[in-house]
């Protein structure tokens, strides 16, 4: 899964950023190998997020409990990646009928307050057993499967 973003201050562009995770999906068992970043721009304070939700296709998902993960990746020169070391993002979970993963990619400018953010959700996937979870399909993803912003 992929998302790309334009990223400005005040109507000014003053970046793009790419974020990718590869996931391998074995039974109950996601992992996103490599989760990756890079920007056109000098940032600091890059960091990524994992977690597994429940959700169907068109569906927002909610949280499973306990499957959150954080990883400070640090400052990244323009044009340099940045990847989730050394083993990415494991989430297991056989409770659920349907799950979908979400990576987050947030980062700050110096010359700028606050930070940009930039998220995407993987296709779906569903169980009819809670051992075995395949995709959806290509088109089934859940609601809001992208987006970004900035806060404060």
């Amino acid at each position: 899964m992929s998302v790309h973003g334009i990223w400005g201050w005040n109507g000014t562009m003053l970046g793009q950023m790419d974020g990718y995770a590869d996931i391998q999906l074995t039974g109950a068992q996601s992992w996103s190998k490599p989760v990756r970043y890079v920007n056109s721009r000098d940032t600091h304070e890059v960091i990524f997020t994992g977690d597994l939700l429940n959700a169907a296709p068109g569906a927002e998902g909610d949280q499973i409990d306990g499957k959150f993960s954080l990883y400070l990746a640090g400052n990244a020169g323009a044009g340099q990646s940045k990847t989730w070391d050394p083993n990415g993002y494991k989430a297991y979970d056989n409770t659920m009928w349907d799950h979908t993963l979400v990576h987050q990619f947030s980062f700050k400018h110096g010359e700028y307050p606050g930070y940009w953010y930039l998220y995407v959700k993987s296709t779906c996937m569903h169980t009819d057993d809670k051992q075995i979870y395949r995709y959806c399909g290509v088109r089934q993803v859940p609601a809001n499967s992208d987006g970004g912003g900035w806060r404060r």
